[in-house]
């Protein structure tokens, strides 16, 4: 599950806050995964 929190004065902007942290998480979790599949050998 992926959580995160943005702090703004404007609704939209903490939305925009909050996404950009959610697509880092993804982007870390896809790169882990990727690094283990090979260390793995496939």
């Amino acid at each position: 599950m992926l959580e995160a929190e943005g702090m703004a004065a404007d609704a939209y902007d903490s939305v925009e806050q909050a996404s950009v942290r959610i697509e880092k998480q993804l982007r870390r979790y896809k790169r882990r995964r990727k690094d283990q599949q090979g260390r793995r050998g496939g």
